[in-house]
């Protein structure tokens, strides 16, 4: 499963003369979810936060996925960040924009988190149980942070997804399915026939560009989560 995501690492504040130790990515056997404990953020913000309050070299966070399902990668996974002390040395940073002890995910961010955790799971080959929350380490117990569920986080990441890769030359059911759900988002391929021929693909294009997803015309996990699927 491939997941194509915004690079921010050349992009986001860091610190003048600070920099983070590195590692080699065999050394990665955890992924630790976070949440921003706030209602709203970005990558950019939580850089500035980190350097100029905490004095971090840079973003405490590998990955920073937003309320819209877009996920940004914001330092290298060979970099040792901060983001859970006495653990950073094994372990990414996932964080997800948001208080969850006093909302819930939007169905565009559960989606894309759990797209995107299964894929970088199965890259690294971590296992599901080395998907922790937070507040899950050792001497992080009294953290409200990430504020979900992370048995029931765990059991949906161990789901099947079962929406197909659908290209140009694609046809059938899924098809229909598909173009009634670009309709539905405001992107008509000019109706459904059931057959992803061009204006169906050029409908998929223009949904990838104005939601800045990567833009090939496929249609797979990423997409069919940001069609809300």
């Amino acid at each position: 499963m491939k997941i194509h995501i915004i690079d921010k690492r050349r992009q986001l504040p860091r610190h003048h003369n600070k920099k983070y130790r590195r590692r080699s990515r065999e050394d990665i056997t955890q992924i630790v979810i976070h949440h921003s404990g706030t209602k709203e953020g970005s990558p950019e913000s939580f850089a500035r936060y980190h350097v100029n309050h905490h004095g971090w070299p840079g973003i405490g966070y590998h990955y920073v996925i937003d309320k819209k399902g877009r996920v940004f990668h914001c330092q290298s996974q060979e970099e040792i960040t901060y983001h859970t002390a006495n653990h950073n040395q094994q372990s990414i940073g996932v964080c997800l924009i948001g208080d969850f002890t006093k909302e819930s995910l939007t169905d565009f961010q559960k989606k894309a988190a759990l797209a995107f955790i299964r894929f970088l799971a199965k890259e690294r080959e971590i296992p599901i149980a080395n998907v922790r929350g937070h507040n899950e380490y050792k001497g992080h117990g009294s953290s409200l942070c990430p504020g979900i569920s992370m048995e029931g986080f765990r059991g949906q990441l161990r789901e099947k997804h079962l929406l197909p890769l659908l290209k140009r030359g694609a046809s059938g059911e899924e098809v229909k399915f598909l173009q009634q759900a670009l309709i539905k988002k405001g992107f008509d391929p000019k109706g459904i026939d059931g057959m992803f021929g061009p204006l169906t693909e050029k409908a998929v294009v223009d949904f990838q560009r104005a939601n800045n997803l990567f833009i090939d015309g496929i249609v797979g996990p990423y997409t069919w989560f940001s069609l809300g699927l």
